[in-house]
């Protein structure tokens, strides 16, 4: 298949009016350039979309006008504020400037690796940009990070700088700081279109030099910019070679001075010294603020000149302005002069020359003229003025290069056209947007495989002069709010104690200044269940509290309680103190009490241990994992040999695969407590778990001789010394644990399952069987057990297909997940008809298969390629959305199956996998959707009523499940009656998030048109053809439900870019957020899905060109049987 051309690649530009407008009394060359430089992105990047970012909505409004006015193909723009960057699209954050310092530092807040920053140089000599400079060298900026420098002698200057600065620093600290980002060199950009010979050109040629009283053949010489003799181009060099040169040669010369003056002051040197200095020249003066006049004087000219002599010019736009334009040059041989005109070629370029290096330490700006605003001006016009001065243009040289272009107008036009070539050739705006979008590809690369610099520590902010105003300002408060603080109604008198804090809630509640802080605080909902809880059980600390907040709000439930006090709603007290059991709470506690900790759980802090204990076992039992850590870590600052804390957290870090630190805790319980056998079993799990299986047996086997007479504790360690024994290589010594497991507890579905895999290991088929029966008796969704009998009853005829065909292979295929079984089962279908396949949940049990060839869904390598190493692994993906999945995963497949050439690309783009590793097959999950099945209805379409399927994420920062909590039925259909609303969670939200599980199943037992499915192994290709509407966050099913061109809903959880894990700027689920309405204001959701019902087709053209990105032409149904071609050419 053709490799598919890259997309082009975009970024995020920032925008401010003021950094890009050029109708303006005081016109800058960073203005025009900025402007050239938005027209030529929409005009040459070929992006389906431009991305703006800025401080005001209102700059939006500025940034469409400009791109409207120049884009006729109607682009969407989108834009973003400072806080969302992370979230915006494009990985580029492009800035006008060369200050990256404050946008690195906020950056911090979300995540390094989140994007990159790109800048660029304009005038580098001010104080504000110097100190910038220095910023950069302290700011936490990555190799990943570009500022680009648009010449060479700039960036020798600006490194010179850099050199400078790092080694005070390095003197004053000890360091080796240097700077960390990129400094490439690319040059500014023009619009060579513009300039272009001819018809037009040529008339306006000859109306302006009658105008101006220019003949025929006399020559007229043109600097177009600001008139500064200070700032810019101090004129006398100018004025005396061009008196030298008219007396040279036989022509009439003129001088057009097309600028603008600062002030009278300087236009009167101007004017009057050109007559002194050069009284044979006429001179012309021109306004060249007023476009006609700066678009159109380039015409009437013969020859250009800019001899610049001043630190403040750094590139020079003006001198390709006039190549683009066929004007031969002359120019100071100075700053970026030097890597635009060629000498000889383009034009003559003019030695310019300057004092000794550290000659001129006295001329240095003084450091405290920044403290005032105007004396700050003041004294950069004349530092910029006095080392003008000190600087020497050669006017005899000057005057040799205009008196021979004067003279000869073949040179002229020869040089001219050189010029003009090497504009379109080096400087054309097309070349420009190019190499910018290379260097962002390029810095995307550098991103996906460089090492961070400056990581955030734990406990330390990410801005560490812009911390925690609660940590920073912790000793200002006489008492702090911590876990163990008794919360209480206060008394209102005249009033009932039922109610009473609902009326004073309500009326402070209607002044603006009790509530214009209302988004820092827990919403009303929150507020009123506290209080409830309060008024039902009396005075409660605040981590009794803590269990009616969700878990990713808890951060803002102490200053919501500060803010109730502060209304004279609720009153404090100290807690206890250490030891007390959270709950109904004396506050009879008196003294003062020691302040809190920073960085406790929820964002308290407390020396209670056995409570915060408790607590973390309440919120791992809600679910709430994170939480539940964080409570576990403070107990065990309390008491670091806790048996029980360490207990918990050692399972949690193993749940999360930090196997290393759950064994010190495992190790540390056992040390206090030998006979603890929780922590003894889960050492043995970890063991086994690390691939010890021996010595997880040892363990185990400890355990099981600890604490007699507990049948459960028996049956879960018999169990577990059976999984183990079976790993090592003795399935008879697993069996006959297995079965002393089930003797105690008959009902276990895993130990029926466990023991027909031992069964099966001992080659006793027929036995085996029985066992995977029982436990599907026991519940007929039992995904290991479907697998099993799956594989015994391929057994016959897969050796059959091997034996007689050399290209038969014996593949196995990974359920690592419950909800891989509906992905790899029609795999297993189709490999069954000409291989051997072998589904299983188990490592173990396909090890001992044998499998040539393994498919896997995402799932971890390592265990299987230690038991199986000869087999080849392919990867299939289990869903479509990124999670820097390239980035994140430790051990790639051998192959890896994508949807698209698309896909292909960006994986190859992060160096994470070469392109022939790669098959380009298409989305297996989507083939029941593309493979024309009919489509089902929904129980509800006969009379009229609408399928809404609501498929949110499993990821914390990104999922909406929260936002929408119990209300999800009212936010997304309103006030409609016409809905039935499926829910289908996120298999692993099923099977580890119980809390929402529960609310939903409270709802849908109230609404029979709300349906929650269940089963983490569910399919949902049906669940997608029966909806209407699909409303989702940043789940993969939205790029599955492109498949039928229907409309989508996306909610966007403000949490996402915390993920540092698994968030990633770049990939589709973050990109392509116009493939549907998104919505950030829950209350908004209703409003959504029902334009989405009302015009289905609105986003029909962005969808299709998603899907053709996402799916190529793959679209037929067959990704399935490409996945089992490619396998058997293997």
């Amino acid at each position: 298949m053709a490799k598919k051309r890259r997309k082009p690649q975009n970024a995020v530009l920032f925008h401010h009016p003021d950094a890009i407008g050029t109708s303006r009394p005081r016109l800058m060359g960073r203005h025009a350039a900025g402007e050239g430089f938005l027209k030529a992105f929409v005009r040459h990047s070929g992006v389906d979309g431009f991305h703006g970012l800025g401080f005001e909505p209102s700059h939006f409004d500025d940034f469409q006008r400009r791109i409207g006015a120049v884009d006729d193909r109607n682009r969407p723009c989108h834009w973003a504020g400072l806080a969302d960057m992370a979230g915006a699209g494009p990985s580029t954050l492009m800035l006008s400037d060369p200050l990256l310092a404050p946008f690195a530092w906020r950056r911090r807040g979300t995540g390094n690796r989140g994007y990159s920053l790109c800048g660029l140089n304009h005038t580098i000599a001010s104080e504000k940009v110097m100190d910038g400079f220095g910023d950069l060298m302290t700011a936490p900026l990555q190799p990943w990070d570009a500022l680009i420098c648009t010449s060479r002698p700039v960036k020798a200057a600006i490194t010179r700088i850099f050199d400078n600065w790092g080694d005070y620093l390095n003197q004053r600290t000890g360091g080796k700081i240097k700077p960390a980002m990129q400094l490439p060199v690319i040059p500014l950009g023009v619009d060579c279109d513009a300039y272009a010979d001819g018809e037009k050109a040529q008339s306006d040629r000859q109306t302006i030099r009658r105008g101006l009283g220019i003949g025929d053949d006399d020559v007229a010489v043109l600097f177009l910019g600001r008139l500064s003799f200070h700032a810019k181009a101090h004129p006398v060099p100018l004025y005396l070679s061009l008196e030298e040169a008219a007396k040279r040669c036989k022509k009439r010369l003129h001088l057009i001075q097309a600028g603008w003056f600062a002030n009278d002051t300087i236009k009167k040197e101007f004017r009057e010294g050109l007559p002194a200095f050069c009284p044979s020249v006429n001179g012309i003066f021109l306004d060249g603020r007023e476009a006609d006049v700066r678009f159109r004087v380039w015409f009437a000219a013969d020859i250009f000149t800019s001899l610049s002599d001043n630190i403040q010019e750094a590139f020079g736009l003006t001198p390709i302005e006039a190549m683009a334009a066929g004007l031969p040059a002359v120019v100071s041989d100075w700053d970026g002069y030097r890597d635009t005109v060629r000498p000889g070629i383009d034009g003559f370029t003019v030695p310019t020359w300057m004092p000794l290096a550290q000659s001129g330490g006295d001329l240095a700006l003084a450091p405290e003229t920044k403290m005032v605003p105007q004396a700050s001006d003041r004294e950069y016009d004349k530092y910029l003025g006095l080392v003008s001065q000190c600087v020497a243009v050669d006017v005899a040289a000057a005057a040799d290069a205009f008196a021979t272009l004067a003279s000869d107008a073949d040179l002229r036009r020869r040089m001219g056209e050189a010029g003009r070539r090497r504009a379109r050739e080096t400087f054309d705006w097309r070349v420009v947007v190019a190499a910018y979008q290379q260097l962002w590809r390029d810095l995307e690369n550098i991103r996906n495989r460089e090492k961070e610099l400056v990581p955030v520590r734990k406990n330390r902010p990410p801005l560490p002069l812009r911390d925690d105003p609660f940590s920073v300002f912790e000793a200002f408060p006489s008492h702090t709010l911590d876990g163990d603080t008794v919360v209480s109604l206060a008394p209102v008198k005249g009033k009932s104690k039922a109610g009473g804090w609902a009326e004073r809630l309500e009326a402070v509640r209607k002044r603006f200044m009790n509530v214009f802080a209302s988004d820092a605080l827990l919403d009303i909902k929150d507020q009123e269940a506290m209080l409830k809880k309060i008024e039902h059980q009396g005075p409660l600390s605040i981590y009794s509290l803590a269990e009616v907040v969700a878990e990713e709000r808890l951060y803002m439930l102490a200053r919501t309680v500060a803010w109730l006090a502060k209304m004279g709603i609720v009153g404090l007290k100290e807690g206890p103190g250490p030891g007390a059991v959270p709950g109904p709470a004396s506050a009879k506690g008196k003294g003062k009490k020691k302040k809190g900790k920073r960085g406790a759980a929820a964002g308290l802090a407390t020396e209670s241990g056995s409570a915060l204990v408790n607590l973390g076992i309440a919120q791992r039992r809600r679910g709430a994992i994170g939480q539940a850590v964080k409570y576990f870590r403070r107990a065990l600052e309390n008491d670091p040999d806790d048996p029980l804390a360490n207990n918990q957290l050692g399972e949690l870090l193993a749940f999360a695969g930090k196997l290393d630190e759950a064994g010190k805790c495992f190790g540390t319980a056992l040390k206090k407590s030998p006979d603890y056998r929780p922590a003894r079993r889960n050492q043995g799990q970890l063991l086994f778990l690390k691939g010890d299986y021996a010595a997880a047996v040892s363990a185990l086997a400890k355990a099981a001789k600890t604490a007699p007479g507990d049948a459960r504790g028996d049956a879960e360690t018999q169990y577990l010394l059976g999984v183990c024994r079976r790993y090592a290589g003795s399935p008879e010594d697993a069996a006959g644990h297995l079965e002393a497991c089930l003797e105690t507890d008959a009902g276990r579905a895993d130990a029926w399952v466990q023991l027909g895999l031992a069964k099966a290991r001992l080659d006793d088929r027929g036995a085996s069987r029985e066992p995977f029966e029982k436990a599907l008796a026991l519940d007929p969704r039992n995904v290991p057990a479907r697998a099993a009998v799956l594989s015994l009853e391929a057994e016959k005829s897969g050796r059959r297909n091997i034996a007689g065909n050399p290209n038969g292979k014996r593949v196995g295929l990974y359920v690592h997940a419950k909800h891989h079984y509906p992905l790899l089962k029609p795999l297993f279908d189709a490999f069954a008809e000409n291989h051997w396949p072998h589904l299983s949940t188990d490592v173990r049990d396909l090890a001992d298969f044998g499998p040539q060839v393994t498919i896997v869904c995402d799932a971890p390598l390592e265990r299987l390629k230690a038991l199986a190493p000869e087999t080849t692994t392919v990867n299939i993906r289990h869903g479509l959305a990124g999670r820097n999945f390239a980035k994140r995963t430790s051990r790639h497949a051998d192959y890896n199956c994508v949807s698209s050439n698309m896909a292909r690309d960006g994986i190859v783009a992060t160096g994470a996998l070469p392109e022939d590793r790669i098959w380009v097959t298409g989305f297996a999950g989507n083939d029941p959707v593309f493979g024309g099945h009919p489509l089902p209805l929904s129980a509800a379409a006969a009379d009229g009523r609408k399928t809404v399927l609501y498929a949110p994420t499993h990821h914390r920062a990104f999922t909406s499940a929260a936002m929408l909590g119990e209300r999800v039925a009212s936010l997304i259909g309103g006030a409609r009656e016409d809905l039935d609303l499926v829910i289908k969670p996120h298999p692993r939200t099923c099977e580890f998030r119980p809390g929402w599980m529960a609310a939903w199943e409270r709802l849908a037992a109230r609404d029979e048109h709300v349906h929650l499915v269940k089963d983490p192994a569910a399919d949902i290709a049906p669940l997608l053809m029966a909806a209407d509407v699909l409303v989702s966050d940043a789940s993969g099913v939205i790029f599955q439900y492109l498949a039928l061109d229907r409309p989508i809903v996306l909610i966007a959880n403000p949490q996402h870019a915390r993920d540092k894990e698994h968030f990633d700027a770049g990939a589709i689920e973050w990109r392509w957020r116009d493939v549907g309405e998104e919505v950030t204001n829950v209350a908004d959701l209703a409003a959504a899905v029902g334009r989405a019902l009302a015009d289905p087709g609105k986003r029909a053209g962005k969808r299709a060109e998603y899907r053709k990105l996402l799916f190529d032409d793959l679209t037929d149904g067959g990704a399935v049987g490409r996945i089992v071609e490619e396998v058997g050419g293997l």
